[in-house]
């Protein structure tokens, strides 16, 4: 791993660090991003020795492996452009380097006094250069070179003469040069060219490098909002649609009547009722989360949706425009949320579904690993989670004849392409009739019955401690 601690660093009256510490762990992506003389550039010199803290202790394995794109590219001078791309090789470049100075001090006749400590140099150079496939390396740089577009003529030539794009491609060989001695890029001799080598492989890589590009600004910006460096806002990348991104399809579990109410035997009272709102209403897990009791009409059998909680965050508004929506309720489904309402946590904020410690939302994720998981499991099916429900609330309003254009409506998608690429309005009699039906199935008298006689035997002072909550 590479790790800064308490890292000061200043230029003149410039302060660009102070008591700076981060930690980069192995398989860790991370992005640096800042404004002009942030300190970016001298971050990285740190990291690849080139520069040196004031106070404070920069940690770089040793064996670590950096391939480093330089931006002063005008800096390259003084040597061939041969010389440069090999010099990016790390070790086996320094050692291709010194035999060919010992080569020059062994032609010197002014050396000839050292000439027994030159060839016992030169000896110990040659083997080791040797064991790391040095003997290869120039054949490897030149390949790399002409790949790039460089001549026989400019990689004989001075780096010095090159202009600044030139100059750029050398540095890329360099980077290139220190990953494929390292074998983390792939050695090109049979791709004709190193840019069809970089093209086969950009293929099969730059979209997912964009996908993983995304993911990581995403977890900047939550970091950035969570340090209160933004302000709490909707994440600005799940505005982002990467094209040509298929996104990894899992396989959806879709559960029949008999294994919801299997499943619903095996959890816990509260967490039953959240179940059976997903089930009877379609409703994704950042909404139940989110649903205060101000938001039922539960005369009316109306329920508002007008937010949605993902991770620590309230988000007024819901996932699309479309997800901000009345959603009618089945007059079963108003009986069992009425006696959770007597029996749920008390909250300033009347949340639904509230930690008793700490009157905060609970937790959708560690509940769907703590409860929903194993109890799925324990009936024979793997992988149920939140969206399981959706998915079987969806294949149910069509199971039962819902027209297509009802089903988007109840569904709350934004574009009729999510739910079946078809066009059309729903009236609220429609809508009401297909969620009555859903809820009788899967919210029978004997069911409802059941639940009603398990109630009595749970108290939420009894839940499990590790019942999860937003701190």
């Amino acid at each position: 791993m590479i790790s800064f601690s308490n890292i000061n660093k200043q230029y003149g009256k410039q302060l660009l660090f102070v008591d700076a510490s981060f930690q980069l762990n192995p398989g860790e992506k991370v992005g640096l991003v800042g404004p002009n003389g942030a300190g970016k550039t001298t971050l990285f010199r740190m990291v690849v020795g080139e520069e040196t803290a004031d106070e404070g202790a920069v940690s770089v394995p040793k064996k670590l492996t950096i391939g480093y794109f330089r931006q002063d590219v005008e800096e390259m001078q003084g040597r061939s452009v041969l010389d440069e791309a090999i010099a990016g090789s790390g070790r086996v470049g320094d050692l291709h380097h010194e035999l060919e100075a010992l080569q020059r001090e062994m032609s010197d006749p002014d050396k000839a006094d050292d000439m027994d400590r030159i060839l016992d140099r030169f000896g110990h150079v040659q083997e080791e250069y040797e064991h790391l496939g040095g003997y290869a390396l120039e054949s490897q740089a030149r390949e790399v070179l002409h790949g790039l577009g460089f001549k026989d003529d400019q990689i004989d030539g001075d780096v010095g003469a090159l202009s600044g794009g030139w100059k750029m491609r050398v540095a890329l060989a360099r980077v290139l040069m220190r990953l494929q001695s390292s074998h983390l890029f792939p050695v090109l001799r049979t791709a004709g060219t190193v840019v069809e080598g970089a093209e086969a492989f950009s293929q099969n890589e730059v979209q997912h490098k964009k996908s993983n590009i995304k993911g990581l600004l995403h977890r900047i910006f939550e970091y950035a909002m969570k340090w209160e460096i933004l302000e709490t806002q909707r994440n600005p990348m799940q505005l982002v649609e990467i094209k040509g991104v298929t996104k990894r399809v899992r396989k959806k579990v879709v559960l029949t009547v008999e294994q919801y109410q299997a499943l619903l035997a095996e959890l816990p009272y509260h967490i039953q009722v959240m179940v059976m709102i997903a089930m009877c209403l379609g409703l994704r897990i950042s909404e139940i989360r989110a649903l205060q009791w101000p938001d039922f009409d539960l005369k009316g059998r109306i329920l508002t949706l007008t937010r949605s909680i993902v991770g620590r965050y309230v988000w007024n508004g819901g996932k699309t425009g479309a997800s901000e929506d009345e959603v009618f309720l089945d007059s079963k489904l108003v009986s069992v949320l009425e006696d959770w309402q007597k029996r749920c946590v008390e909250t300033p904020e009347a949340w639904l579904f509230a930690n008793a410690d700490t009157k905060r939302p609970v937790h959708g994720d560690a509940i769907q690993k703590d409860y929903l998981r194993p109890a799925g499991e324990k009936i024979g099916l793997q992988g149920v989670g939140w969206h399981s429900f959706r998915h079987t609330y969806r294949t149910l309003i069509d199971d039962i004849g819902t027209p297509l254009g009802v089903q988007q409506r109840l569904m709350r998608h934004a574009d009729i392409k999510t739910t079946m690429n078809t066009y059309g309005s729903a009236f609220e009699k429609t809508k009401r009739r297909a969620n009555s039906r859903v809820a009788d199935l899967v919210l029978p008298p004997a069911i409802k019955r059941q639940l009603k006689d398990r109630a009595k035997e749970v108290s939420l002072k009894n839940l499990r401690p590790e019942t999860a909550a937003i701190q």
